[in-house]
């Protein structure tokens, strides 16, 4: 378990296919999540992915760093 601030995450080594390669990453998912469904969450370069925690093989949706700060602000905002 690793320490992300106030929310501590579960983190697990993985695969990232992007860009026609495929990267070694780590997946971090939320401990507040428990075992139910979720999203995980993966860092390459400056650039933040997401899947869904259930469907690990299924799409990944990029962010970038502007983005994926519009985005965090947003859901804090609700």
């Amino acid at each position: 378990m690793v320490g992300t601030g106030r929310v501590a995450a579960f983190d697990r080594p993985g695969l990232l296919r992007f860009a026609g390669r495929t990267h070694e990453v780590v997946w971090f998912k939320s401990s507040s999540s428990g075992d139910s469904e979720c999203v995980e969450v993966a860092s390459l370069d400056a650039l933040r992915f997401v899947r869904d925690s259930t469907d690990v093989d299924g799409p990944v949706v990029p962010f970038t760093a502007g983005d994926w700060t519009a985005l965090l602000d947003a859901v804090r905002g609700l």
